[in-house]
Parts: C-alpha cells; sequence; structure tokens
C-alpha cells in the first residue's frame, strides 16, 4: 500500500516538460479498503485552440491507474484510458470501448469506474452507458482525481473554466458518499489554470471544483473543501 501511495503522489506532482502535456487537477487518497466506486460529474465544452484539451477523472485500483471523460478533437467525446503504475505504460487487462456515448457540448456529463460485486473486475460507465472493464486483480480502489489536460504544446493555451459537481464521490458498502476533502496536485497548469473549490470561492459548494483559466492559482496541497 506505501508503494502504491507513494507512485501516486509522484504522478500528482509530475511536471510536464516542453511540447508535452500541460495539467492541473485535485485528488482524494482513501487507504480504508473500503471504496469500491469513484464517481464525478462535469461540463462538457467545446474547445477551440491548437492543441488537445480534455478534462477527467480517474480512479487507482491495485496497481493500475485509469481515466475517463472527454476530449476536443473531433468533438468533444469519450476518452477512457488506463495504465499500469509497474511500467508507467498504458494499457491494462480488459476490454476498451464497449460504446462510445455522445457528449453535449453545455451539458454535465457523470463518470463511474465500479467495482462488480464478488470479483476483481471494474467497469467504466459513461451517463450510465457501459465503455470499458478490465480485471485489476483487486476489489478497493485508493483514490480517486480529476483534471484538466492540454497535449501537444510548448505552453498552455487557455482553458475555459469546467465546472465539477460533484467532483468527487467515494462507493463504500454499495452507497455513493462524497470524498471527504480534495486537495491541489502538483501539476501547476504552466501557471496559469486555477483549480478553487469553496474555501478559495464561496460561491461553490461542498465537493464542487472549478479548473481553468480564471479560476484561483492555488499550489499544491491546498485544501479545497
Amino acid at each position: 500500500m506505501r508503494l502504491i501511495l507513494g507512485l501516486l503522489l509522484a504522478l500528482f506532482t509530475l511536471q510536464p516538460t516542453a511540447s508535452q502535456y500541460w495539467a492541473a487537477g485535485a485528488f482524494s487518497l482513501d487507504d480504508t479498503q473500503q471504496v469500491t466506486g469513484v464517481r464525478s460529474t462535469f461540463e462538457v465544452k467545446r474547445i477551440g485552440g491548437k492543441s488537445q484539451k480534455a478534462a477527467w477523472m480517474a480512479a487507482t485500483v491495485g496497481h493500475y491507474w485509469v481515466q475517463a471523460g472527454w476530449q476536443n478533437w473531433g468533438g468533444p467525446k469519450v476518452v477512457v484510458m488506463c495504465f499500469d503504475l509497474d511500467t508507467m505504460q498504458q494499457g491494462c487487462p480488459g476490454t476498451d470501448y464497449f460504446a462510445h456515448p455522445e457528449m453535449v457540448s453545455g451539458t454535465m456529463s457523470t463518470f463511474e469506474i465500479v467495482n462488480v460485486p464478488g470479483s476483481t473486475l471494474w467497469e467504466v460507465y459513461v451517463d450510465g452507458i457501459l465503455t470499458s472493464r478490465y480485471d485489476f486483480g483487486e476489489t478497493y480502489a485508493v483514490s480517486g482525481q480529476v483534471d484538466i489536460e492540454q497535449s501537444p504544446s510548448d505552453k498552455p493555451e487557455r482553458f475555459p473554466v469546467i465546472l465539477f459537481s460533484p467532483a468527487l464521490e467515494f462507493q463504500k458498502a454499495g452507497e455513493w458518499v462524497d470524498a471527504p476533502s480534495a486537495t491541489r496536485d502538483g501539476r501547476s497548469g504552466g501557471g496559469v489554470w486555477g483549480v478553487e473549490g469553496m474555501l478559495q470561492n464561496p460561491s461553490l459548494g461542498p465537493n464542487q471544483i472549478q479548473m481553468g483559466s480564471g479560476a484561483e492559482l492555488t499550489i499544491y496541497g491546498t485544501s479545497l473543501w
């Protein structure tokens, strides 16, 4: 468990290099071995610019990290990716993309990664539609994360503010509950994308996060609610 948490903290503070990617976001850790699902609801927006942009949520299960969200190339359209934390390479045991649910700009969509009861299988749903299934060899998750991202470019472009609400929910004993807290991750978004919660912006409520150009420029480790 300590090794996995160490890998996560390294991932959450990873900084981009020129012509790669830019990101900013928040995370919540839970090592109680009770989390059987991670869920987030956030805005879908059609975004212009020269570079690919995306908004997503993620969960860490065992030695795997899976993300689901939308990207602006050819879209907005659904994107699901899974990584092996031991090798830091893309690819997990299972099946990607049973379906490609439609993303509608100007709406809120819900993304969830949940354990199949009685197994080590995990499924990814977008607005209630099954998109992917993986076998992670574990029955619980240890973190949830939300992020915005751009790649590739030598500098971050303007990213319209995206609302995540509820930003992070954990499934425990079959019930969805708000993550008790969320922390600003270490990816700076080039110092121009902010990440804020109700502790920074009183117009937001518990378990709400805004990210993008114009949101408060919080630093790594800042509590958001």
